[in-house]
């Protein structure tokens, strides 16, 4: 029945394909050492769920006939061409853990979402560009003078702090439609998401450690080194610190800076006794609410700065109004990605600085000017030295 419902290749060049993708399993199977059993004849149906699995994860890692990247639904058909060769010993579909099932099992689900995201990243979001982020604090040095208590000078600081650690939108701010400090986003454990006063700690410039937002502040023209805690991440390293060193360059980009304006902000506003209302908040001139900031506010302030970096038009619905659109609160990390890239970070440290356990950054990378100049310096010096090949 199963393979009566099975839908075979209706030509000779699709019966090629599905032949070559097969043969690519057992080839697969032979080299990762599941070589006990190609067909999974005998082994249980849940090793047989884990193995479909794993081969569309070895797929995904560039491991195919043509040694490039798929596009998920390239390597659904891939492990579709496999489960109709299997189920010709094995009488039941590998993908599924029940025959009646309408979806593959959980595991090979995983993969195809996360594939299915891959697949979608690239065509997102624009980088927080450098040109922005200059843009935004020429902009500050009068709004914090007129109102340093208000939005836009929140939202240069954490544009800073963003930039340098590649935060996720969650991890600071709030999603559209949220500004109430007592409705905010709570992550499992029923915690505050995004950065508190105890997730900042530091160092004085004598090595004094300073435990808590609170004692940071205090200290904070003497500050010079800051851990950030992660109390909820993506990746899983839950409770995770990351350092961040004060920039002596005048002028030059600093976190320590940054979240120290963020922290007396704070302060300020709640006082040093709130440890559960997020940190990116602000005073709203209108109301004289205190509110956060939220992925309206940050969407509709980056598209500004989008547009006057690079002279988008957008007074009247355009092609330009339409190219802003791909700025939002994700611009940060997909900035932070491409501006250590460009810089000639490797992957293994983007990942690790940007908190990345996969190869996942990838789809950030861009086009950068930095790099085709880097490129041109490196053929000119190859140009130039004898006998080079």
């Amino acid at each position: 029945m199963l393979l009566a419902n099975s839908k075979a290749p209706k030509t000779p060049g699709r019966a090629r394909v599905f032949r070559t993708r097969r043969i690519h399993y057992l080839q697969t199977a032979v080299y990762l050492g599941w070589d006990d059993d190609l067909g999974c004849e005998t082994i249980p149906r849940d090793r047989a769920n884990l193995q479909m699995a794993m081969y569309a994860l070895w797929l995904a890692l560039g491991n195919n006939i043509f040694c490039k990247t798929l596009r998920a639904s390239t390597i659904k058909e891939y492990v579709w061409a496999v489960a109709t060769f299997i189920m010709l010993f094995s009488q039941y579909d590998p993908r599924k853990i029940h025959d009646m099932d309408k979806n593959v099992c959980p595991h090979l689900q995983a993969i195809f979402a996360e594939l299915d995201r891959y697949d979608k990243v690239p065509h997102r979001r624009e980088p927080f560009s450098m040109d922005m982020m200059r843009l935004a604090k020429e902009e500050a040095v009068t709004i914090r003078a007129v109102a340093p208590l208000g939005w836009r000078a929140a939202l240069v600081d954490w544009y800073e702090v963003g930039l340098a650690a590649g935060n996720r939108k969650i991890e600071w701010a709030q999603d559209q439609g949220i500004w109430d400090p007592a409705k905010v986003h709570k992550n499992v454990y029923g915690d505050t998401y995004a950065f508190c006063l105890n997730d900042v700690r530091g160092e004085t410039a004598d090595g004094r450690r300073m435990k808590g937002g609170l004692a940071v502040w205090r200290a904070r023209d003497t500050i010079r080194k800051v851990w950030i805690t992660y109390r909820y991440q993506k990746n899983g390293d839950n409770g995770e610190e990351r350092l961040h060193v004060r920039n002596d360059n005048p002028g030059g980009h600093c976190f320590v800076s940054a979240m120290m304006r963020i922290l007396d902000r704070f302060i300020t506003l709640r006082g040093s006794a709130d440890t559960t209302t997020p940190l990116a908040i602000y005073r709203c001139e209108r109301s004289g609410r205190d509110k956060c900031i939220n992925g309206n506010l940050i969407k509709g302030h980056m598209r500004l700065l989008a547009a006057k970096a690079y002279g988008f038009d957008i007074t009247k619905p355009s092609s330009d109004y339409e190219e802003v659109k791909r700025w939002s609160s994700h611009s940060l990390r997909v900035g932070a990605c491409t501006t250590l890239h460009g810089m000639g970070f490797n992957g293994t440290s983007i990942k690790w600085l940007l908190r990345w356990k996969s190869d996942a950054f990838m789809v950030y990378l861009r086009n950068l000017t930095v790099l085709g100049i880097r490129q041109n310096e490196a053929l000119d010096k190859a140009a130039a030295m004898p006998h080079f090949y």
